[in-house]
């Protein structure tokens, strides 16, 4: 019995619940509702030998119920909140703080944070605002930025579904102005803002430039500045998530620091406190990332565990992690990043071993490693199906043979960079990483993964029966084999027989996907028998990069008919 796992379980069910009651979603919502009641009736009733078992099951019941309402009332106070800061649509002159920068098509994206607004009414944004930039600019992080202009208002739901990104990201509103509308006033970074603007000009001068950004998304998780097309041979490779700053990274980093205190005599606790500090730093100039979060606190409790020599628990340990993520923003939830931390991490928990003993005719390190790598696949592909719409057959092996390298090259780009910054001699210190990510670069990119790609279905709520057959298989749950095996495989029936009832419905169903930016608007009506593509404007300038987006996300690789209004010539 673990309380953590319980409460985390509690608190999630509490954030879906209000989810769908916001999305007017009732039946569903008491349906849930009516299931966790139950199943706390159950654990009181049933699941007690005696009268003492039954109070204490009550107490615990009540602490689910608790950890239900609050996260319920916490994804309600997120979202009411941000509803009510809405601002009339009028001109205002606005003063913020750049906390975000990436290079679009039409000239510099930024996130300001902090911002002072004075018009027809004044006052402080308690959101961020997102203001795409025409013609060139280079502000970076930490700068004061003033200029003037209309404020959009975003929502929190966008064609019945939550707006999870801006939502996350504290981004309420968003406007476009021209380049010469925007005065930089002066110059603020936190000690995360700085030590991130050190590590990425000191990579900017000792690498290439895809190398550079290939390296700053390593150490920072900031895949802004990478080509879409390198992105894309990275995700279908299967190894992306080396970009997402998370266990990999904060495992290196607390075994780098473990090993050199080891060479030194100091008290445990104090040990650990220079340890959390260092890892809460890095994830500071992260932007605290879910991942890195999530990874930063199992460490922490991995490393508490070993001062009174307690036997540790990771499925306690990232249930620890995702109850302090939930309820510091319940939104997290909803976010991919957040959905495949937790995913992979408890997949890897409950199936490695069971895999790794199927897998026992081979070498006993071959068999571990494979154990790690599936378990890990196989608890992503729902997330992966619904975000990205495709999953890698060949992921499997590029992490057996890829991951083992990540964490030379990951300490060793540190070290490199650190050292570089220090002594200022990035070209020095960064020549032989360069080649190294320049390998690795053309490694990934100089075949066509596209034919290893699976996808173009989607699995709706038999998701849920998806996990339900992982959860059963892994053994977790105290049953005989004959009955873990009636259930594994009468729920990998349904699971089957929904996912291709619920893409046999979808298939005969039109869908519309809209997209829209600076260079490109369009809309993409998908039928059955015909795939009709409608483009409104496009920039001459433009690399349709959006259109691709908005293929993927329709699960497309043919048009049918392309129908261009006020657009003469389109290069596709």
């Amino acid at each position: 019995f673990r309380l953590a796992l319980f409460i985390l379980v509690s608190v999630s069910l509490g954030i879906l619940f209000s989810y769908f009651l916001m999305l007017g979603k009732t039946i569903i919502a008491i349906a849930l509702a009516s299931v966790f009641l139950l199943t706390n009736c159950l654990f009181v009733l049933v699941f007690a030998l005696n009268n003492r078992g039954r109070i204490k099951n009550l107490i615990f019941s009540l602490i689910f119920i608790l950890s239900f309402l609050v996260g319920g009332a916490g994804f309600n106070t997120s979202i009411n909140s941000y509803n009510k800061a809405d601002i009339s649509y009028h001109h205002y002159t606005i003063i913020g703080k750049v906390v975000e920068t990436a290079q679009t098509e039409s000239g510099q994206r930024l996130v300001l944070d902090r911002a002072i607004f004075t018009g027809v009414t004044s006052g402080n944004l308690e959101y961020k605002i997102k203001v795409y930039i025409v013609g060139d600019t280079s502000f970076d992080l930490g700068d004061i930025v003033k200029f003037s202009g209309y404020l959009k208002n975003l929502n929190a739901i966008n064609n019945n579904k939550l707006s999870q990104y801006n939502l996350d990201n504290r981004i309420k509103y968003t406007t476009t102005i021209d380049a010469s509308e925007v005065e930089l006033l002066g110059n603020e970074k936190t000690i995360f803002e700085s030590i991130n603007v050190k590590i990425r000009d000191t990579l900017i001068v000792g690498l290439d430039f895809d190398e550079y950004s290939v390296g700053y998304a390593l150490l920072t998780g900031n895949s802004d500045y990478m080509d879409g097309e390198i992105i894309t041979s990275y995700r279908q490779t299967g190894v992306a998530h080396i970009f997402a700053v998370s266990g990999l990274h904060i495992g290196f980093l607390a075994t780098a620091l473990s090993l050199i205190f080891k060479k030194i005599r100091i008290n445990k606790i104090v040990k650990i406190v220079i340890i959390a500090t260092v890892l809460l730093l890095y994830a500071g100039v992260c932007a605290f990332s879910a991942s890195s979060l999530r990874a930063v606190i199992m460490t922490v409790v991995l490393l508490s565990t070993s001062i009174n020599g307690e036997r540790y628990d990771p499925l306690s340990s990232v249930s620890i992690a995702g109850i302090i993520l939930l309820i510091i923003n319940p939104i997290n939830l909803f976010c991919v990043g957040f959905q495949l931390s937790f995913a992979v991490v408890i997949g890897m928990i409950l199936l490695s071993k069971p895999i790794a003993k199927l897998l026992r005719f081979l070498p006993n390190k071959l068999a571990n490693s494979l154990g790690v790598v599936l378990s890990a696949q196989i608890s992503s592909i729902p997330i992966l199906l619904t975000a990205f719409g495709e999953f890698s057959l060949i992921s499997v092996m590029a992490n057996l043979i890829f991951i083992p390298f990540v964490s030379v090259i990951f300490i060793g780009l540190l070290v490199a960079t650190i050292i570089g910054c220090v002594f200022s001699i990035p070209v020095i210190t960064l020549f032989i990483p360069n080649y190294v990510l320049q390998f690795i670069n053309f490694l990934i990119t100089s075949i066509d993964y596209d034919v290893f790609m699976i996808g173009g279905f989607t699995m709706g709520a038999f998701i849920i029966v998806y996990y339900l057959v992982l959860l059963f298989s892994s053994g977790i749950i105290n049953l005989s084999k004959i009955k873990r095996l009636i259930a594994v495989v009468s729920l990998s029936v349904v699971c089957i027989g929904g996912t291709i009832a619920v893409n046999v419905i979808d298939q005969n169903m039109p869908h519309v996907y809209v997209t829209g930016s600076y260079n490109v608007c369009a809309s993409l009506i998908k039928e059955k028998d015909e795939n009709l593509l409608v483009i409104s404007y496009v920039n001459e300038d433009s690399k349709l990069n959006k259109l691709k987006s908005l293929l993927i996300d329709a699960q497309i690789n043919k048009i049918d008919r392309l129908l261009l209004l006020n657009a003469t010539e389109v290069d596709l």
